[in-house]
């Protein structure tokens, strides 16, 4: 499926690089899916960047459009967690600018 590789000094930070078999593999069970990308990439446990990318790699014309398709409660409600995480943390970073200039000037 994949491997995990270390970047620099920090163990914490892993690369995962994945075999083009699993991509491929990827790629077909979101074309053949009736999700949306983001949905999906949740599902599956990655980022719907990386997807995206292999769609437009291997996927060619089979890719799905899923634009047309309604949007359900479950899709309403990521998106309001989405909302909600990103608030947070405008106001963490807001916080860290406004504490910076105070000491900056201060």
């Amino acid at each position: 499926m994949y491997t995990k590789k270390t970047t620099g000094t920090d163990k914490r930070k892993c690369r995962r690089t994945y075999t083009e078999d699993f991509k491929r593999k990827t790629v077909a069970d979101y074309s053949s899916s009736n999700m949306k990308l983001s949905i999906f990439s949740k599902q599956v446990g990655i980022e719907y960047t990386v997807i995206w990318k292999w769609i437009i790699k291997y996927g060619g014309n089979n890719s799905q459009d899923h634009s047309d398709k309604p949007v359900t409660p479950d899709d309403i409600a990521l998106l309001k967690q989405d909302i909600s995480r990103l608030k947070t943390s405008v106001e963490i970073l807001k916080k860290i600018v406004t504490t910076r200039f105070q000491n900056k000037y201060n």
